[in-house]
């Protein structure tokens, strides 16, 4: 991995209050991917974020991951790496435990 890329994180819909914050402003290392990042915040904000934009590993249909304005699709958040400045938002659409 090459030097260290300013990451912003942008918390859209349901997750502000959830987390209770809508940003969040990580230095990481070049190369890091999407998934990573994810990790990094389910490390910084533990089980409510992990529970709310997870279920069994994989990441929730109702949860959407956008890196500089473009989607990152599920099957591409280990494999598609940060660009420098980057912004992230992590938008969770409708709240994982409504429902029946």
């Amino acid at each position: 991995m090459g030097p260290e890329i300013f990451v912003r994180i942008e918390y859209k819909g349901l997750l502000p209050p959830i987390l209770g914050t809508k940003v969040d402003e990580l230095v990481v290392r070049d190369g890091t991917r999407v998934n990573d990042l994810l990790n990094l915040l389910v490390e910084k904000h533990g089980e409510v974020l992990a529970k709310s934009i997870y279920s069994y590993s994989t990441l929730r249909p109702t949860v959407k991951i956008l890196v500089n304005g473009s989607e990152v699709q599920p099957e591409s958040l280990s494999t598609e790496s940060l660009p420098a400045d980057s912004v992230v938002y992590v938008v969770l659409m409708i709240n994982p435990m409504a429902g029946g």
